[in-house]
């Protein structure tokens, strides 16, 4: 969420928001995953299901124009980019 609200700008956060995190959440659960007791993605693929979940929370952001920045051509490469940026710390 986080990211997502970050990387758009978004003016507000809704409860919508947090229904698309869950499902993009649930969307990278396996049967495979189910199987052997995990409801959520496993540890190790934390990065990347971060990312998967800022990517859907974005496009939902776009979709409803609650976005203050330009809708990039790549949302997801967009969400990557924003993770790795430096953070600036008045340093």
């Amino acid at each position: 969420m986080g990211m997502a609200v970050y990387a758009t700008e978004a003016r507000r956060v809704t409860e919508e928001m947090f229904i698309v995190a869950a499902k993009a959440v649930a969307e990278q659960v396996t049967d495979q995953n189910l199987a052997i007791g995990l409801i959520y993605p496993p540890q190790g693929k934390i990065l990347e299901s971060s990312l998967h979940v800022a990517t859907r929370v974005a496009e939902y952001i776009f979709n409803r124009d609650l976005a203050r920045v330009p809708r990039p051509a790549d949302v997801a490469a967009h969400i990557r980019e924003m993770a790795y940026r430096p953070v600036y710390r008045g340093e």
